[in-house]
C-alpha cells in the first residue's frame, strides 16, 4: 500500500496535535487519581492527604502493571477521554477499576455509613494486600 501525501500530512498533524495535548494537558499522578476517584465515587468526600498517601502506597504495593500505567496515563490526561478505541477503552476502564477497588478496600468506605452518604471524610488506612492479616473488610473471622 502506497502512502499518499495527504495521508502523511493528516497523520503527522494528528500525531503532533496529540503530542501537544499530552505536554499541555499533563496532570500530576495525584490529580489523575483524584479525578478517577471523584468520577466513580460522586458525593464521597476525599481529602487531598488521603489521595497523596494512596498515591505513595501505589508505588510501594500495587502490581507492576498499575505502576507502569500511572505515569503514562497522567502524561496523556487531556487526551484521556478521547481514547475511545475499544482496546484502549477496555485497558483504561480496567485501570480505573483497579484504582477505585484498591482505594475502597484500603479505606473505611465499607465500615462507615457516614462516609458513603458524604457526611464525613473517607479515611485511607493503608494499602490492602493478601500479605496483611485481615485486609479484607468483608472477612468474617469467627
Amino acid at each position: 500500500m502506497r502512502l499518499s501525501r495527504r495521508t502523511f500530512v493528516l497523520g503527522s498533524t494528528v500525531g503532533l496535535a496529540l503530542a501537544g495535548l499530552a505536554v499541555y494537558g499533563r496532570k500530576s499522578e495525584g490529580q489523575l487519581i483524584r479525578s478517577v476517584l471523584e468520577k466513580h465515587l460522586p458525593g464521597v468526600r476525599i481529602p487531598d492527604s488521603e489521595v497523596e498517601r494512596y498515591r505513595r502506597d501505589l508505588y510501594e504495593h500495587a502490581s507492576k502493571r498499575v505502576q507502569q500505567m500511572l505515569p503514562v496515563i497522567s502524561n496523556l490526561a487531556i487526551a484521556y477521554p478521547l481514547l475511545g478505541l475499544p482496546v484502549v477503552r477496555d485497558m483504561r476502564d480496567k485501570f480505573e477499576q483497579r484504582l477505585v477497588v484498591d482505594f475502597l478496600l484500603s479505606s473505611n468506605f465499607f465500615r462507615e455509613s457516614s462516609v458513603r452518604d458524604g457526611s464525613s471524610d473517607i479515611v485511607y488506612s493503608g494499602f490492602h494486600t493478601q500479605y496483611v492479616a485481615c485486609s479484607n473488610p468483608f472477612a468474617v473471622l469467627d
